[in-house]
């Protein structure tokens, strides 16, 4: 097992000097952007990765066995939309990236508005609403590399996993990300027909209940009055956010043409055709007696049940790779907002070094707060797109020039994250809408009355 997993780890490892042939990582926007010369191949394994995080290979059968089906439905309704509209979206932020020199979303914020206090505040928000996501990778490492070593701490594992992670980024940037991802992406395909084919194989061994009856147990035992609301309001709003999250802007802007991007988002949806392998997965885990385990688990659960111990190894080193490209790709994207929009003007290698720094403070903080209790996936993952979907206004008004004010659009982004967390802590989920929903009501309104009054005074006589 330990064998087939070093195996897989020294390959990723090798892909990096062959990153940097022929290509110099001296300047930033090649070190983070990759000079904007990913192809159709690169620019689809790179973009695809937030489909295929641990988050979906392990959250989606763990959400599974912990809600039941409607968890499946939000989760793979709001990827498959994101694609048409990553098709809209991604060639205009490539064409603004390239009209700007931007390769980050506060870049575009600048260049638009006009204003440095409202491009540091967007770039702090993306910094404080990534924290979460790297947390949910350290919780899938950390649970996943138990089974390989055992006899080492929590701590230990995850500080491994951020120096691995630290080293596939931190010299060869996204170019080496992307290329990574290329065995990433056969590794998962490889790991999520494995798994679902071994519980297909195992499926009619002593079922304690039908799926039937453990979805309707769930559904019975933990009513939803608005389930259907939520998952509508979901698929809508978490679409549109996917598309803005900061790696797969990071990835539009390293792309090489528009063309490029549109011919990857056609590729794309074929990939969510192992989410109903994931389902299955989740859905053996509710009809078998597999002992106690944490519901994010149950992939490892079943890998460790009914796998040889070099496939468990394989299947380990999937699991790390999908989190480790995944945190660089992130962290690319974080120490780049970093070093560009919150201390601007430094010089070019000096950007370098402040975002290898980021990387380091940002791998640190995830794995700490990956030690928090009781943590699961599927709910940080709504923290994060709750606050991310309140820039979707300010986002909308760049790419289609709408006439609003960076003051405007300040006082409406601020205003509607005070509403949608008040809201989400105080009183859950409103009538069952998504928890970003109140935010962007408040947001919208602040934006139309602003546009409204400034119509107004242009409509009035002058003194």
């Amino acid at each position: 097992m330990i064998l087939s997993f070093c195996l897989v780890i020294f390959c990723a490892l090798a892909l990096i000097p062959l990153a940097q042939r022929h290509h110099t990582t001296a300047d930033p926007r090649s070190f983070f952007a990759a000079r904007g010369q990913l192809g159709t191949a690169l620019f689809l394994v790179l973009s695809v990765g937030e489909t295929y995080t641990i988050g979906s290979v392990m959250g989606l059968p763990g959400g599974v066995v912990a809600h039941g089906a409607d968890i499946a439905i939000w989760l793979t309704g709001y990827i498959l939309l994101a694609f048409p509209i990553g098709y809209i979206l991604y060639p205009r932020l490539h064409a603004l990236g390239l009209t700007h020199g931007a390769i980050t979303l506060p870049d575009l914020f600048r260049a638009h508005f006009k204003s440095p206090s409202l491009e540091r505040a967007v770039a702090l928000l993306l910094t404080l609403l990534t924290l979460p996501l790297g947390t949910t990778q350290f919780l899938g490492l950390i649970s996943a590399l138990k089974l390989l070593a055992p006899s080492l701490s929590s701590t230990a594992i995850g500080l491994c996993c951020a120096g691995l992670a630290f080293l596939f980024v931190a010299i060869s940037g996204l170019r080496g990300a992307a290329l990574i991802s290329c065995l990433k992406d056969a590794l998962m395909i490889l790991l999520v027909i494995t798994l679902s084919g071994a519980a297909f194989y195992h499926w009619s061994e002593h079922p304690i209940r039908p799926l039937k009856t453990a979805l309707d147990h769930i559904a019975s035992t933990s009513p939803a009055p608005h389930a259907n609301t939520f998952i509508l309001s979901t698929i809508i709003i978490q679409a549109i956010a996917f598309c803005m999250v900061p790696h797969a802007v990071s990835a539009a802007f390293s792309a090489r043409s528009a063309d490029a991007i549109r011919r990857a988002q056609c590729w794309m949806p074929f990939y969510l055709l192992l989410f109903p392998l994931l389902f299955a997965i989740g859905g053996f885990g509710l009809t078998h007696n597999l002992g106690a385990y944490k519901a994010d688990t149950i992939v490892l659960v079943i890998t460790q049940h009914f796998l040889p111990a070099w496939v468990t190894g394989l299947v380990l080193a999937g699991i790390a790779l999908t989190g480790l490209v995944w945190l660089g790709a992130v962290c690319l994207s974080l120490a780049a907002i970093m070093a560009r929009n919150v201390v601007p003007h430094l010089s070019h290698t000096t950007q370098k070094h402040v975002g290898r720094g980021i990387i380091a403070l940002y791998l640190a903080l995830s794995l700490a707060s990956a030690t928090v209790p009781g943590l699961l996936m599927t709910s940080l993952n709504v923290f994060f797109y709750m606050g991310l979907a309140q820039l979707i206004p300010g986002i909308f008004s760049i790419l289609f020039n709408w006439p609003f004010t960076s003051r405007a659009i300040s006082l409406a982004l601020f205003s509607s994250l005070i509403v949608s967390v008040s809201t989400y802590e105080y009183a859950g989920s409103l009538y069952g809408f998504h928890p970003a929903t109140p935010g962007l009501i408040v947001n919208s309104l602040i934006l139309a009355g602003s546009y409204t009054l400034q119509r107004f005074r242009k409509a009035s006589p002058a003194d």
